[in-house]
Protein backbone atom coordinates (compact mmCIF):
# COMPACT_ATOMS: atom_id res chain seq x y z
CA UNK A 1 0.00 0.00 0.00
CA UNK A 2 2.53 2.66 1.07
CA UNK A 3 6.09 1.85 -0.06
CA UNK A 4 7.23 3.95 -3.00
CA UNK A 5 7.66 7.59 -4.01
CA UNK A 6 5.32 10.28 -2.71
CA UNK A 7 5.08 14.04 -3.28
CA UNK A 8 3.17 17.00 -1.89
CA UNK A 9 0.06 17.82 -3.92
CA UNK A 10 0.77 21.17 -5.65
CA UNK A 11 -1.61 24.00 -4.77
CA UNK A 12 -2.39 27.35 -6.35
CA UNK A 13 0.48 29.78 -5.84
CA UNK A 14 3.18 27.13 -5.26
CA UNK A 15 6.47 27.69 -7.08
CA UNK A 16 6.77 25.50 -10.19
CA UNK A 17 9.71 23.51 -8.79
CA UNK A 18 8.53 23.29 -5.19
CA UNK A 19 10.68 20.78 -3.35
CA UNK A 20 8.89 17.65 -2.23
CA UNK A 21 6.49 17.25 -5.15
CA UNK A 22 6.53 14.24 -7.46
CA UNK A 23 8.12 16.44 -10.14
CA UNK A 24 10.86 17.76 -7.84
CA UNK A 25 12.55 15.73 -5.06
CA UNK A 26 9.75 13.44 -3.78
CA UNK A 27 9.90 11.32 -0.62
CA UNK A 28 10.64 7.59 -0.66
CA UNK A 29 8.76 5.57 1.96
CA UNK A 30 9.42 1.96 2.97
CA UNK A 31 8.88 -0.35 5.91
CA UNK A 32 11.55 -2.29 7.80
CA UNK A 33 11.85 -4.86 10.54
CA UNK A 34 8.99 -7.00 9.27
CA UNK A 35 6.67 -4.05 8.71
CA UNK A 36 6.98 -2.66 12.24
CA UNK A 37 9.18 0.30 11.35
CA UNK A 38 8.41 3.32 9.12
CA UNK A 39 11.28 4.82 7.08
CA UNK A 40 11.35 7.84 4.78
CA UNK A 41 13.93 9.82 2.84
CA UNK A 42 13.58 12.91 0.67
CA UNK A 43 15.20 12.59 -2.77
CA UNK A 44 18.57 14.29 -2.85
CA UNK A 45 18.97 14.09 0.95
CA UNK A 46 21.13 11.61 2.84
CA UNK A 47 19.03 11.75 6.04
CA UNK A 48 16.69 8.83 6.68
CA UNK A 49 13.81 9.39 9.11
CA UNK A 50 12.69 6.33 11.04
CA UNK A 51 10.11 5.44 13.65
CA UNK A 52 8.51 2.42 15.19
CA UNK A 53 4.86 2.10 14.21
CA UNK A 54 3.10 2.57 17.54
CA UNK A 55 -0.54 2.12 16.56
CA UNK A 56 -2.28 0.92 13.41
CA UNK A 57 -5.59 2.66 12.73
CA UNK A 58 -8.54 0.44 11.77
CA UNK A 59 -8.85 0.12 7.99
CA UNK A 60 -12.17 1.24 6.51
CA UNK A 61 -12.51 0.98 2.73
CA UNK A 62 -9.75 3.14 1.25
CA UNK A 63 -8.77 4.73 4.58
CA UNK A 64 -6.10 3.35 6.91
CA UNK A 65 -3.10 4.65 8.77
CA UNK A 66 -0.79 4.50 11.74
CA UNK A 67 0.87 6.57 14.47
CA UNK A 68 4.62 7.27 14.55
CA UNK A 69 7.04 9.37 16.56
CA UNK A 70 10.36 9.85 14.81
CA UNK A 71 13.48 8.56 16.52
CA UNK A 72 15.25 11.46 18.26
CA UNK A 73 12.25 13.78 17.73
CA UNK A 74 13.16 17.20 19.10
CA UNK A 75 9.99 19.11 18.18
CA UNK A 76 7.69 19.61 21.18
CA UNK A 77 3.93 20.20 21.18
CA UNK A 78 2.16 22.80 23.36
CA UNK A 79 1.90 20.28 26.22
CA UNK A 80 5.65 19.65 26.21
CA UNK A 81 5.43 16.21 24.55
CA UNK A 82 7.53 15.14 21.56
CA UNK A 83 5.52 15.56 18.35
CA UNK A 84 3.85 12.37 17.10
CA UNK A 85 2.19 11.95 13.69
CA UNK A 86 -0.73 10.00 12.27
CA UNK A 87 -0.33 9.03 8.64
CA UNK A 88 -3.91 8.79 7.39
CA UNK A 89 -4.65 7.32 3.96
CA UNK A 90 -7.54 9.21 2.36
CA UNK A 91 -7.43 7.13 -0.85
CA UNK A 92 -5.19 4.33 -2.19
CA UNK A 93 -2.87 6.94 -3.73
CA UNK A 94 -3.15 9.83 -1.25
CA UNK A 95 -2.50 10.55 2.44
CA UNK A 96 -2.18 13.40 4.93
CA UNK A 97 -0.13 13.82 8.09
CA UNK A 98 -2.04 14.75 11.24
CA UNK A 99 -0.07 15.70 14.34
CA UNK A 100 -1.48 14.01 17.43
CA UNK A 101 -2.10 17.45 18.97
CA UNK A 102 -4.02 18.56 15.85
CA UNK A 103 -6.67 15.82 16.08
CA UNK A 104 -9.17 17.93 18.07
CA UNK A 105 -8.89 20.89 15.68
CA UNK A 106 -9.05 18.72 12.54
CA UNK A 107 -5.77 20.11 11.21
CA UNK A 108 -3.56 18.25 8.75
CA UNK A 109 -0.76 18.83 6.29
CA UNK A 110 -1.51 19.24 2.62
CA UNK A 111 -2.02 15.85 0.94
CA UNK A 112 0.79 13.71 -0.43
CA UNK A 113 0.14 11.72 -3.60
CA UNK A 114 1.74 8.58 -5.01
CA UNK A 115 4.12 9.49 -7.83
CA UNK A 116 3.12 7.99 -11.19
CA UNK A 117 5.94 5.48 -11.59
CA UNK A 118 5.43 3.94 -8.14
CA UNK A 119 3.70 0.57 -8.13
CA UNK A 120 1.01 -0.06 -5.51
CA UNK A 121 1.99 -3.02 -3.39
Amino acid sequence: MLPGLWGWVPQDGDPEEMSGTCAHLPMRIWFGEGGTRYNSQWSGDEAVFTSPIYTWLPADGDSAGFLIQYDDEDRIDADGNPVAWFLFMTAPDRFVWIRRDWVESGGSTRPMERCEDTPIG
